[in-house]
């Protein structure tokens, strides 16, 4: 497992990413949708949700369940 991690690792600094330890990449691998932005919501984490600001005639409440 650890020599298929690190070969992992190493495609990945092909591509100029830097992976700083071996399971994140096995986490990384299990995950579906990753939302970011550059307010440090990764790098806190911390995570909020505000009110949104539809576009058009939907709702805020319609926005959130589409959100979930």
């Amino acid at each position: 497992m650890s020599i298929t991690m690190a070969i992992g690792a190493y495609a990945l600094s092909l591509q100029k990413a830097i992976v700083s330890k071996l399971s994140a990449i096995e986490e990384l691998a299990g995950v579906d949708v990753l939302c970011s932005d550059k307010t440090g919501t990764l790098t806190q984490n911390s995570l909020s949700v505000q009110t949104p600001i539809p576009f058009g005639a939907s709702h805020p409440e319609d926005v959130l369940l589409c959100a979930a």
